[in-house]
């Protein structure tokens, strides 16, 4: 997949590749697949996609913002990046960026919903997730006449690859591609072999939670009802 522009910066850039991506459900007890990153990637990327998709509609993601301020100073040039995580040292351009970060750390969600009981490390994920009780939808796609409409500049993001037919994420270890990271971790479990969801009834594993249930409801469905 060729570079793309930042709307803001005009700054050229690639979406990352999730072939390097850990998916494993408890990195203690599992086989990891050569040169994968731990779980917490996966949370980077859909950021990724959010911050891809951030301008359309005249909205733009805090992540977006966050990023084009800290990267290009007022006079057009690129921000040092003199301020550390003081757990990874992972650096950024100003001290706030580094306080936003080091909530992944400390596990701080200082943002609290006041409809229900979540509570997030950042306001800009807090607005997202109110968008579920308001029911706001201010993300709509303009592609073939569809007009779909979605919380999430990111959900927005993947439903336009139906229309794209765009496929960024692809498989290390037979390069087929997929158009959403969900596909692609059903993919992974083909090579890894595993099988983390079991049926109480026969002890049948299985890869997904979904052919469990296919199975459940051919192979024991009068179990079932008896119960």
């Amino acid at each position: 997949m060729g570079p793309q522009v930042n709307p803001l910066t005009g700054a050229a850039f690639s979406l990352p590749s999730i072939g390097s991506i850990n998916w494993n459900m408890d990195p203690a007890t599992t086989q990891t697949l050569p040169g994968l990153h731990p779980p917490h990637t996966l949370l980077m990327l859909n950021q990724t996609d959010n911050a891809n998709a951030s301008t359309l509609n005249g909205y733009t993601s805090p992540l977006t913002n966050d990023s084009s301020r800290d990267v290009i100073s007022k006079g057009g040039r690129a921000k040092e990046k003199c301020f550390p995580c003081s757990f990874c040292g992972k650096a950024f351009s100003f001290p706030k960026q580094v306080e936003i970060h080091q909530r992944m750390h400390t596990g701080e969600k200082p943002f609290s919903c006041h409809l229900c009981r979540a509570s997030f490390s950042d306001s800009s994920n807090l607005k997202s997730h109110q968008r579920m009780h308001t029911g706001e939808k201010p993300f709509s796609c303009h592609l073939c006449q569809c007009h779909m409409r979605f919380t999430q500049a990111g959900d927005l993001k993947r439903h336009e690859r139906v229309h794209t037919g765009e496929k960024p994420y692809s498989c290390p270890q037979c390069e087929k591609r997929f158009s959403r990271q969900d596909q692609l971790k059903m993919h992974l479990k083909v090579h890894t072999g595993e099988k983390p969801f079991a049926c109480t009834h026969c002890g049948k594993r299985f890869s997904e939670r979904t052919y469990l249930r296919m199975h459940q409801q051919k192979d024991h469905s009068t179990v079932e009802h008896r119960k």
